[in-house]
């Protein structure tokens, strides 16, 4: 126990890990990306918010349907080729796609907004609408054109990370790249807990928070004010409608592409690119993939010839024993963790309101700046792969504690309750959502260290683009699986005799058999993950290297 204090107050000497200078430019540059991984965040925690708006109004099978519209991150892959090698060179290669997607954002964002569309898509029957004077055409709700809209900006914000992702990498000096895994997590976590705090909270819950302020307490105890006795009841209205949060990120979109349109990208050497190896192939037994045929014309006939080759070359990475050996736990490893999402969503169809969940989820993003010390302290003890297998079993755990609440849910808004016991609940939530966001940056940082280390070093950043988007498609298809099934877990039975039904939930024989499978099967994780680290870089390449 004393060792484990002694290396978690080292773990937080930031001098443990400032091996070198940082420069200003160092420091410029992980502030920008911070700030475009922000953006990057919105429209997912943005998305993210439009199954719980539909919760009580939507089947678990139309969300899951709904789902497939972040779908774009798991095959971004496909389209990357194209980013490659069609640009504008006075641009630069990955500033030119950055801009191209912010723009289509911007633009898209603000036809959502435009007169609030999105609400009329969302609440056709004036519910939850701050402008009670608006006339909407239909009185059902526009699923398929809310999933049109965010599968195309999910589209958009893919291309964008695969950019952002490639300019970081080009970006910062080789010791500094390590320091990208957590701006990516803080800047995605910081984006994606905004939509939550203002769009799920109502003008009631707000009110109740800020009156507790010292400045605040003048305000509400006028006689005119909204929430005073005297003047009347808050009404039960979102804090900031979807269309207008959209309009205000659109303000922020359009700023950030100005900025990012006056930072200059780095001139890259002529004929290097993600998908093509270096010329540090000099003692190799073979020629660089790419190199391998000369007699294509130069031009656009050798960009078509590359364009295509690209593909070839990752079919050729996808055939590697050890790419093989890590895509199986990527793809595999949240199938655990499954039911998490529709845990959730039973809460809150238990009593748990949205502001509340919306409150303490975007919240929970303490754990993006308490935890990256330790989990780095954990990564240079233990390694990458055996803090990732750790962080399993901490996720396993939020599981377990999440299915439990569920139950202590169900029977808890059912009766009346003081505020100590309120606020004992409340707490252990918080604690619960905390656990899981730390276990999510701590896969977040481990899989960035992970893919860097592995990488063909000549392709790095093709190699990285291929396992995360392996890696998002782990974590897509099981949240999607879970909404898609829940229903059809569900069991049902009556007794004819005793004139009794028995009805048990999908979302506890979801789960129940989710922790079964995990408590057998996720010790098998560890030979895999060993198995991953007995692999020499030699094996990793796509072209091997002789001594």
């Amino acid at each position: 126990m004393k060792k484990f204090w002694q290396g978690f107050k080292y773990a937080f000497r930031l001098r443990t890990y400032v091996r070198e200078k940082w420069t200003w430019a160092d420091v410029g540059n992980l502030f920008f990306l911070t700030i475009l991984y922000v953006l990057q965040g919105i429209p997912l925690g943005l998305w993210s918010t439009i199954p719980i708006l539909l919760n009580d109004r939507a089947s678990n099978f139309k969300i899951g349907l709904m789902t497939l519209a972040t779908l774009p991150f798991s095959l971004k892959l496909l389209w990357a080729p194209v980013m490659e090698y069609y640009y504008l060179e006075k641009l630069g290669k990955r500033k030119t796609w950055v801009v191209f997607s912010q723009i289509l954002s911007w633009l898209l964002l603000l036809f959502g907004s435009f007169k609030g569309r999105m609400d009329r898509w969302l609440f056709p029957d004036h519910l939850h609408i701050v402008t009670p004077d608006t006339k909407y055409d239909h009185d059902q709700i526009k699923l398929f054109k809310i999933f049109l809209f965010f599968f195309i900006l999910c589209f958009l914000v893919a291309t964008q990370d695969t950019a952002l992702d490639s300019w970081a990498i080009a970006m910062l000096r080789p010791r500094m790249r390590v320091h990208a895994a957590f701006v990516n997590s803080l800047g995605n976590s910081v984006g994606f807990s905004l939509p939550f705090f203002l769009i799920l909270i109502s003008s009631r819950f707000f009110h109740k928070f800020t009156k507790y302020f010292k400045y605040n307490i003048v305000h509400h105890t006028k006689s005119d004010c909204r929430c005073h006795p005297v003047y009347g009841k808050i009404p039960e209205d979102h804090l900031v409608t979807v269309s207008g949060f959209m309009h205000m990120f659109c303000i922020c979109m359009m700023v950030a592409t100005l900025v990012v349109f006056v930072k200059r990208e780095k001139p890259e050497p002529l004929n290097t690119d993600m998908f093509s190896p270096d010329n540090s192939f000099e003692d190799s037994t073979e020629k660089p993939v790419l190199e391998e045929k000369m007699d294509v014309e130069s031009g656009a006939d050798r960009r078509k010839y590359k364009l295509f080759n690209s593909y070839g070359m990752m079919m050729r990475v996808l055939k590697l024993k050890p790419v093989k050996s890590l895509a199986f736990i990527l793809l595999t490893k949240y199938l655990f963790f499954a039911p998490e999402i529709i845990i959730d969503l039973k809460m809150m169809k238990y009593g748990l309101t949205h502001d509340l969940y919306g409150f303490l989820k975007s919240f929970s993003i303490v754990a993006d700046v308490i935890f990256p010390f330790l989990i780095a302290f954990y990564i240079s003890r233990f390694g990458y792969t055996n803090t990732q297998y750790y962080g399993l079993f901490l996720r396993y755990i939020s599981l377990v504690a999440s299915l439990v609440f569920l139950v202590v849910t169900k029977y808890f808004f059912k009766k009346e309750h003081d505020e100590g016991e309120h606020a004992l609940y409340f707490v252990a939530l918080y604690y619960i959502l905390v656990i899981r966001k730390t276990t999510q940056l701590n896969n977040v940082a481990t899989e960035f260290g992970l893919f860097n280390k592995v990488s063909d070093q000549s392709i790095v950043t093709f190699y990285v683009a291929l396992l995360k988007s392996l890696s998002n498609l782990g974590i897509f298809y099981p949240s999607f699986l879970s909404l898609i099934l829940v229903d059809l877990f569900t069991i049902s039975k009556s007794w004819t005799r005793i004139d009794k039904a028995i009805q048990v939930d999908g979302v506890y024989v979801l789960s129940a058999v989710a922790i079964i499978c995990g408590l057998k099967y996720l010790t098998k994780y560890k030979p895999k993950y060993r198995m991953v680290n007995y692999y020499n870089d030699n094996e990793w390449r796509i072209v091997k290297q002789t001594k």
